[in-house]
């Protein structure tokens, strides 16, 4: 499973991925700082993420905001 993850917060990113490894080590956690660098990654990537998780107060692009663009997106 991969998990894309977009929060500024690095120690919140931390805390999050060392949860997940502990209850299922195969799963693969990525880390974005903000909604732009999150559409950026969609559109670049080969492999879409199984789940996406947004932190609502980002700079850049916030996670409303990201979820706006993500919805229209047909993938």
């Amino acid at each position: 499973m991969i998990i894309l993850y977009a929060e500024d917060d690095i120690d919140d990113f931390q805390f999050f991925t060392e949860t997940v490894s502990a209850m299922d080590s195969s799963c693969t956690c990525l880390n974005v700082s903000n909604g732009r660098e999150l559409l950026d990654f969609l559109d670049t990537s080969l492999i879409l993420p199984d789940l996406i998780l947004l932190d609502i107060n980002m700079p850049v692009m916030n996670g409303r905001a990201c979820l706006k663009e993500i919805k229209r997106d047909p993938r």
